[in-house]
């Protein structure tokens, strides 16, 4: 238990210092590049993490599942399976991806050599979370949450040098640069683990475990990648430029998920006699984090975007309401989907979350999205998040959401979310946000009192 909560502050730390390194030299980036060059960096970076999604096909869900409880000498057959179908998964899905991307990528350059690189970040970028998946498993926490400050150190200065030096293309390699090194820290962390021996999976099995976990985010991806391109295509990568600052501001609310995420899922598939108790916690924890940072957040955007990124990004202040309250939306669900659910329970997770998305994606794509541009993007990730946090709340089979405690944060999110879709000026747009804040100190104060409240 004291390893454990030892790991959870050193990657809570850790996600503190990612962030603080990434927003400053971001900020630095968007202050020296023109705003198309952004909009570039923003679809790229995008289009990676939407191909780590989709190319998975649920093999990381599996294999986490089926290695945790295999002893550690007996994970090599799954291990080498897991390794070797992914790397061909993204190779052939970076390919793939590329057609979707030159229409509006072209205006920055279209040399044989820009689009290699291209092709090659695609694969590196979606691949190699995939070589830290056994190195987790084996609970070695320090060592993958530890990778993060080299990420950060590498993403934030490698692309900003190269990128003032030689332009879209200098980011583009040193976005590639950064990435394969973080891909050789996990081949030498995978060359540490002890030798292990044992039989791969039938392909039936590899496949089919996880697949209902998989139809989650890949719906997710075929709405948002596809939306996001659509905005660099029809609307511009200026539109998409704008998105950037939002993602930056999301960034703060995910440290305390990013962090807690990986470790209560494993202890959940390991079956620790904890797990209930740390899942319940890091809820608690996530949802009152988060809707504080957003009642704070809201009171000063207007003043500091503008000051911070300059004023072509004025326009980004909505947006970023909308996609910081869906990061803390999604950052409770995430929490509550770490119980490891296997079999039925799976399956109705799955057609839980893609229910949502099809009753809701559809309002986005066609109404929002082509009328409001960024907004509509933002209103289209909010109303996701929200519904489904909403959809899990309902459906709960471990009575983890549905508890007493959380009448008083559900009351503060209705109360506090028109302020991220609608813009309210004046006395009200003070008010409201200082209300919640009062709120969050109460239901705070209570819950620190509750069943002896610690994360872990």
């Amino acid at each position: 238990m004291a390893s454990l909560k030892k790991a959870v502050k050193f990657s809570i730390f850790v996600q503190i210092v990612s962030k603080i390194i990434g927003l400053l030299a971001n900020i630095i980036l968007i202050r020296l590049l023109p705003i198309n060059i952004i909009g570039g960096f923003t679809l790229l970076g995008n289009s990676a993490q939407s191909l780590s999604s989709i190319a998975r096909f649920g093999t990381d869900y599996n294999y986490q599942i089926t290695a945790c409880k295999l002893p550690p000498n007996m994970r090599g057959g799954i291990q080498g399976q897991f390794l070797g179908w992914n790397a061909s998964f993204s190779a052939v899905a970076s390919i793939l991806a590329l057609p979707f991307l030159f229409p509006s990528l072209y205006p920055l350059g279209s040399s044989p050599w820009l689009i290699a690189l291209i092709v090659f970040y695609l694969f590196v970028e979606s691949y190699v979370d995939v070589l830290w998946e056994p190195v987790l498993a084996s609970r070695d926490y320090n060592q993958v949450f530890g990778r993060h400050l080299q990420v950060a150190l590498s993403k934030a200065v490698l692309p900003l040098i190269f990128g003032i030096t030689y332009g879209w293309m200098g980011l583009v390699a040193g976005l590639f640069i950064s990435t394969s090194l973080n891909a050789l820290a996990a081949t030498i962390s995978l060359s540490q683990l002890p030798k292990a021996k044992g039989n791969p999976l039938p392909l039936k099995v590899f496949f089919r475990a996880g697949l209902p976990f998989y139809l989650v985010p890949l719906s997710q991806q075929l709405i948002y990648w596809p939306a996001i391109l659509y905005l660099g295509a029809d609307i511009g990568l200026a539109s998409v430029g704008l998105l950037k600052v939002a993602q930056l501001v999301v960034q703060v609310v995910g440290v305390l998920p990013a962090s807690l995420v990986p470790i209560v899922f494993i202890e959940n598939a390991h079956g620790s006699v904890n797990a209930h108790s740390q899942l319940l916690k890091g809820l608690y924890a996530v949802a009152l984090s988060g809707l504080a940072i957003f009642a704070i957040y809201i009171l000063v955007d207007s003043t500091i975007l503008p000051i911070v990124f300059g004023l072509n990004y004025t326009n980004a202040i909505l947006p970023a309401r909308a996609m910081l309250l869906a990061a803390v939306c999604n950052g409770a669900s995430q929490i509550f989907q770490q119980q490891a659910f296997k079999g039925k329970l799976l399956q109705q997770l799955s057609i839980l979350q893609v229910s949502v998305l099809l009753v809701v994606a559809p309002i986005g794509i066609i109404w929002w999205l082509p009328l409001n541009g960024v907004e509509g993007f933002g209103w289209l990730n909010l109303a996701v998040a929200f519904f489904t946090l909403l959809a899990l709340i309902i459906w709960d089979p471990n009575k983890i959401m549905v508890r007493k405690e959380h009448v008083l944060i559900a009351i503060i999110l209705l109360l506090i979310a028109p302020l991220a879709v609608i813009p309210i000026h004046g006395l009200l747009a003070w008010c409201i946000p200082a209300i919640a804040l009062v709120l969050i100190a109460i239901s705070a104060r209570g819950l620190l009192k509750f069943d002896n409240w610690r994360i872990i």
